[in-house]
């Protein structure tokens, strides 16, 4: 896992197949990586012990086979094996049919059979050969498991979209694959008339409908259930004072500290706190004015560098925001605008920006405030 800020690294994580096919979700945390990752190798047979299981019921965009995940301390050991693990396969999928993506919001399955749309965003799809593929299933059937998904709903519709995990095996020796293609019953010429669509969009032209920030204020909140997003094109104008930016969290698993005791609600053995951010941002087209929070790698990317870097340049429990956070005011990006649906928060913003992208050509409606000049 990785963000965009100077040191870009968040932790190290994976999936674990042990040789009755059960498979698991391992983190190695940051501070850990120069223990661990020179005895970490994709593919090898291993024997980890002292690991600790970390409750991840209340984290997204990780692997949810399980309601926990087991986690690297500074004891646990790791011993390749050379005699054992011949009979684990290298890949395992717990494949999902495409009717029940609803069913697998917030959650990263990989997928099979029926006809859907998938996104591959950034570095997927800018190395995806889609000419290639689109000659060899003039021939016959291309097979592929895109895995590490992530599955959400995106302007009232859902959607399957590539992540920072997303893996893509085509026409490869995998048991999965081979099943597949035997199975198969479309031969030519039926084959042809479900030849694959490959499209390469801009982030905005993959946005589909674009919405006015008076738009989006007038959706009900139940418009939002489900993690349903929706795309702006905005100006950020201000980072809103009244709020702090940041928010405290476990440096090893990034859960959030009790807000009011300041304690950690994490199981970890040694939990130290560590600066997030919480940015609280005002968003402007010509219609109007938002007020939205960007969490984490949306703001480091906006500000150009990450909470504990902004940290050092302020006292860390002051309201007032860091100069160098101005970075992210006068951007105009795309947003991705999701809402906290949670009715018994407190918290006075529940605009949430999910996504950020930079955009090529500003749109040519004016995006200042009636302020500005």
């Amino acid at each position: 896992m990785n963000s965009r800020a100077a040191d870009p690294l968040i932790s190290i994580d994976g999936v674990i197949l042990d040789e009755d096919g059960k498979m698991a979700h391992i983190s190695v945390p940051k501070k850990l990586e120069k223990q661990f990752r020179p005895s970490l190798t994709q593919g090898s047979v291993y024997m980890f012990t002292n690991l600790i299981a970390v409750d991840t019921k209340q984290k997204a965009y990780i692997y949810h086979h399980q309601d926990y995940m087991l986690q690297f301390q500074h004891t646990s050991m790791v011993n390749r094996l050379q005699t054992r693990g011949g009979t684990i396969p290298r890949f395992a999928f717990n494949l999902c049919p495409f009717d029940q993506l609803p069913s697998k919001n917030i959650r990263s399955k990989p997928l099979i059979e029926q006809t859907q749309q998938l996104l591959l965003w950034s570095e997927h799809g800018e190395s995806f050969d889609g000419d290639n593929i689109i000659q060899q299933s003039k021939n016959g059937i291309v097979v592929a498991i895109f895995a590490g998904l992530t599955v959400g709903n995106f302007s009232g519709q859902i959607e399957a979209s590539s992540s920072s995990a997303t893996q893509v095996f085509i026409d490869s020796d995998l048991q999965e694959i081979v099943k597949f293609r035997e199975s198969y019953q479309w031969e030519p010429p039926a084959l042809q008339r479900h030849l694959p669509q490959i499209l390469q969009k801009s982030p905005i032209e993959a946005a589909g409908q674009i919405y006015k920030i008076e738009q989006l204020t007038a959706l009900q909140p139940s418009s939002f259930q489900r993690g349903a997003i929706y795309s702006c094109i905005a100006k950020i104008t201000a980072i809103v004072p009244s709020i702090k930016w940041y928010y405290k969290a476990c440096l090893s698993c990034k859960i959030g500290y009790n807000s009011i005791s300041e304690t950690p609600r994490c199981d970890c053995a040694t939990s130290q706190p560590m600066p997030m951010f919480k940015l609280p941002l005002a968003l402007t087209d010509d219609t109007g004015s938002i007020e939205a929070i960007a969490f984490s790698s949306i703001a480091e990317d906006l500000v150009e560098r990450n909470a504990y870097q902004a940290s050092q340049n302020m006292k860390i429990h002051a309201t007032d925001h860091a100069a160098s956070l101005q970075t992210a005011v006068g951007k105009i990006r795309l947003f991705h605008i999701g809402m906290s649906t949670d009715m018994s928060s407190n918290f006075s913003i529940k605009y949430v920006i999910r996504k950020s992208f930079p955009i090529d050509k500003p749109p040519s409606t004016s995006l200042l405030s009636h302020n500005e000049v």
